[in-house]
């Protein structure tokens, strides 16, 4: 990749059963190839699907 100069990129959507997704999500991450588009940024924390499990890891 050249630094001056980004790469092709393209918009998907991705649907990931809720069983897989957590395992799904962090492959992806490891790879490092995708970057995530918050389509919940007009919610508040508490309000998105999975907050408590969210909070429930911070805290521990």
């Amino acid at each position: 990749m050249d630094l001056m100069r980004s790469e092709k990129m393209m918009l998907v959507q991705l649907i990931i059963p809720v069983e897989s997704a957590h395992r799904a999500i962090s492959y992806l991450g490891e790879l490092g190839l995708f970057q995530f588009r918050d389509l919940n940024a007009d919610k508040s924390p508490f309000q998105r699907t999975f907050a408590n499990q969210v909070y429930r890891h911070f805290i521990t």
